[in-house]
């Protein structure tokens, strides 16, 4: 069971969501894998058209069900790259050094790593679905990654100072759905293909979704 409150529930004061397992409490994290749900529904067209975070939170979405540890790497993620940007602008400002970034750094590369790395398992399992499946084999997703490393931050280190935000990582990453436009041409569905055509290569990704 998922609640979804605005802040009370039955008199009383709650978050605004509560998941409960045979009328138990459970953590958001360890309640993953228990509600197996997909949901398709005319909004899930910005799977295609949209911005490429509503394809990160589609990927995510899958990666929380399937693996609790993914769940941890990311809120780690997020967390510490929140905490990194307002660094940034300390650092621009002159309240800080480099040396505030170690610990903060540590959590952005370990976690991004594993996020990447279960995102690129999990884009190889959607496409070998994609392939098996004769209504969708003409599509197939390509995974557009900016890598984390120690290298790549130091790399970007003076661009970041001046725009206030880290540069590289899972958050800048990418879903790329393309579509075999006859003779293995494929294409951008985004830019190439009609509503019709993109609205089925939304399906595709949920009826993937569904299958792993």
């Amino acid at each position: 069971e998922i609640v979804i409150t605005r802040g009370g529930f039955q008199g009383r004061k709650v978050m605004g969501k509560q998941y409960k397992v045979n009328g138990v409490g459970r953590q958001q994290q360890k309640f993953a894998g228990n509600l197996r749900v997909v949901w398709f529904g005319p909004e899930d067209l910005d799977l295609i058209s949209g911005s490429a975070a509503r394809r990160r939170s589609y990927l995510d979405e899958i990666g929380r069900q399937m693996d609790r540890e993914y769940e941890r790497a990311l809120k780690d993620y997020e967390d510490a790259l929140k905490r990194r940007n307002k660094l940034l602008d300390l650092l621009a400002e002159g309240k800080v050094t480099r040396n505030a970034f170690a610990y903060f750094d540590q959590i952005i590369v370990n976690a991004g790593k594993y996020l990447q790395l279960k995102r690129n398992e999990l884009i190889k399992m959607l496409n070998e679905w994609l392939v098996d499946d004769v209504n969708f084999r003409l599509f197939r997703l390509k995974y557009d990654e900016s890598k984390i490393s120690w290298e790549r931050l130091k790399q970007y280190e003076e661009q970041e100072v001046r725009v206030g935000n880290t540069l590289v990582g899972p958050h800048k990453d990418n879903l790329i759905v393309e579509m075999d436009f006859g003779g293995e041409n494929y294409q951008l569905l985004e830019k190439y293909g009609s509503r019709g055509q993109m609205r089925i290569g939304s399906l595709a990704l949920k009826l993937g979704e569904l299958e792993v």
